[in-house]
């Protein structure tokens, strides 16, 4: 007996397993009501494990492509911020190297003048004493004779030959300093040779008035670059970066990261500020004497039409807007209406500041202000 309900058990089981191995099946009797016709349909359930499974998977998916989105994400960005400092690197080199040889070449002027003044000021009361009062010597074409042949005047006269050397030297300096500065020399000049210390010391006195009178004048035209960044495309025929199309660039275009400081290189007046489609927000400054700058593409404007600004005051930042390809300024420089060439207000400095007298506005005021120095000059000495 017992091993009849063993074998009752063992097979109660066996179905039991089997039943619940199976996959649940539900089913559905269906009936036309229009050709009373009717049918079976069967569904299988799916149990809660497959269904935990499926979440589960579908949790580690929805987790994994979360975290690949967000590497290439990170990657982008990671490369597009390496883009931006070797590009600012670059740009800060490049701006760098441009400012040192500017004022490397003015300074270099400036010590010259100095030395001079000085190597005369060392020599001045030999020259004077020994060429000037001692009638027993005179300069003839810049050599030194000797009338007395006695051993206090030879002595005399080496001293003022190593003196009148010393003076060929700085006055040889000064006369390349004037050559620089572009300042013109008659034929009725004198050389090197010829020039007596006061011929140099009036010298010396004329070429620091013009550098002073360079200066003042500088700070009335749009002489320096009004932001940081890179040259992209310069003034003349381009091929359109956008349009594909030849061309005519009126301006400059240097680039830089969106926000960039934007200066304005001279004083004046807002004239125009605004919206344009292909230009973006946009301005126009009116200078002194005849000159216009233009400011395009800015992401944002900080003066308003009728406001006036200084020298190096920020004007604006540098953007995107309008029909561009990538954050940049597009700066131009207008003369009585017309555009010209940037490069030259750009790249200017003291010593070629005379580039720019062919502006009958800028050497008049040149004019005025030589006059002006010369005036000051005067009454500094009588005082």
């Amino acid at each position: 007996m017992s091993k009849v309900r063993q074998s009752i058990e063992r097979h109660r089981k066996q179905m039991q397993k089997r039943f619940t191995s199976q996959p649940q099946v539900e089913r559905y009797i269906y009936l036309s009501t229009s050709s009373g016709r009717g049918g079976v349909v069967e569904r299988r359930k799916i149990s809660r494990m497959a269904w935990i499974v499926f979440i589960y998977l579908l949790l580690i998916t929805i987790v994994a492509l979360y975290f690949i989105f967000e590497s290439k994400e990170a990657h982008q960005y990671s490369y597009e911020l390496n883009e931006k400092i070797a590009f600012l690197n670059k740009t800060v080199s490049e701006l760098e190297g441009e400012s040192a040889r500017k004022g490397n070449a003015l300074d270099l002027v400036q010590l010259q003048l100095q030395e001079s003044h000085s190597m005369l000021n060392r020599y001045r009361e030999e020259l004077s004493q020994y060429v000037l009062l001692n009638e027993n010597f005179v300069l003839q074409g810049g050599a030194v004779q000797r009338v007395d042949d006695s051993p206090t005047s030879r002595a005399i006269e080496r001293e003022l030959t190593f003196a009148r050397t010393q003076l060929q030297k700085v006055a040889t300096r000064v006369l390349d300093i004037e050559d620089q500065l572009g300042l013109s020399h008659s034929s009725s000049v004198k050389s090197a040779s010829q020039l007596t210390v006061d011929d140099v010391y009036a010298k010396i006195d004329s070429v620091q008035m013009e550098i002073g009178v360079r200066e003042d004048l500088a700070k009335e035209l749009p002489v320096s670059f009004p932001t940081e960044g890179r040259i992209t495309s310069r003034y003349g025929a381009r091929v359109h970066p956008i349009t594909g199309r030849p061309s005519f660039h009126a301006g400059y275009d240097i680039a830089n990261v969106e926000g960039t400081p934007i200066y304005t290189p001279a004083p004046g007046v807002v004239s125009r500020a605004g919206y344009d489609n292909l230009a973006g927000n946009y301005l126009e400054i009116r200078h002194q004497h005849g000159f216009t700058t233009r400011y395009i593409h800015l992401s944002e404007r900080l003066v308003e039409r009728g406001d006036k600004v200084l020298g190096g005051q920020k004007i604006a930042e540098m953007g995107n807007t309008g029909r561009s390809t990538a954050s940049h300024l597009h700066y131009e420089v207008h003369y009585k209406g017309r555009h010209v060439d940037p490069r030259s207000f750009l790249y200017s400095s003291i010593l070629n500041l005379h580039t720019f007298f062919s502006y009958p506005e800028v050497k008049w005021r040149y004019s005025q202000l030589n006059e002006k120095h010369q005036q000051e000059t005067t009454l500094t000495r009588a005082n």
